[in-house]
């Protein structure tokens, strides 16, 4: 049998189209197994989300929530990192690249190990 390979969006698209029609967890669970195979979300994930549905949400999207916010890298502040790499010494703390630059520590972390700078201290 051949099974689709949909999105995470398609599938809650179609979550969403059967919560509007009134089927159940369970129906909903195995129609979209029937379909997407091992690609189909658990069946944690469909109750999730038919929950959701059920309460009003109506975008399919994950809704935003707090945390750990997102590395962002640029081409500036690769470019800081290499420059001061090479004007101090390979032998600088990461912590001493981020307070120098007032990048995130996790932000100098990926670019030191993405352009293997090997002797950067922790």
């Amino acid at each position: 049998m051949l099974y689709m390979d949909a999105s995470r969006s398609e599938q809650r698209v179609v979550v969403r189209l059967l919560v509007a029609e009134g089927e159940r967890n369970a129906d909903i669970y195995r129609r979209m197994v029937a379909v997407y195979g091992e690609h189909c979300f658990v069946r944690t994930i469909v109750n999730k989300w038919c929950k959701s549905f059920r309460e009003g949400q109506q975008t399919i999207s994950d809704l935003r929530r707090s945390g750990q916010v997102n590395i962002v890298i640029t081409d500036d502040s690769i470019a800081a990192v290499d420059a001061l790499m090479r004007i101090i010494n390979r032998k600088v703390r990461t912590r001493d690249i981020s307070d120098e630059l007032s990048l995130s520590k996790g932000t100098v972390y990926v670019i030191v190990h993405q352009h293997q700078y090997s002797k950067v201290g922790a």
